[in-house]
């Protein structure tokens, strides 16, 4: 017997993401991508804002993943409110 995984990835069309991304389809696996932006055109990849939180639900209703690499966010910011809502928050 088989037991298919479904995986998640935010941040897929990032460098890590869209490297993971790759492995896993090259694997076979069960992949989903979420970005904030860019991606719109790679197969199976869902845009769309962590931070809103009936989205998130929504995605995860929707695909219930059995593994999540959470891996969205952002480097830098002169505003920590913002790094805040964009690292801490969707996580």
């Amino acid at each position: 017997m088989t037991i298919t995984r479904r995986i998640l990835i935010t941040g897929s069309s990032g460098f890590v993401g869209s490297h993971l991304r790759t492995w896993l389809q090259a694997e076979r696996l069960d992949s989903w991508g979420v970005d904030l932006a860019g991606g719109q055109s790679v197969e199976r990849t869902i845009c769309g804002d962590l931070r809103d939180q009936l989205f998130l639900r929504k995605l995860l209703i929707d695909l219930q993943p059995d593994t999540i690499f959470h891996l969205a966010g952002i480097l830098k910011s002169d505003d920590p409110q913002q790094f805040y809502a964009s690292n801490v928050s969707p996580t």
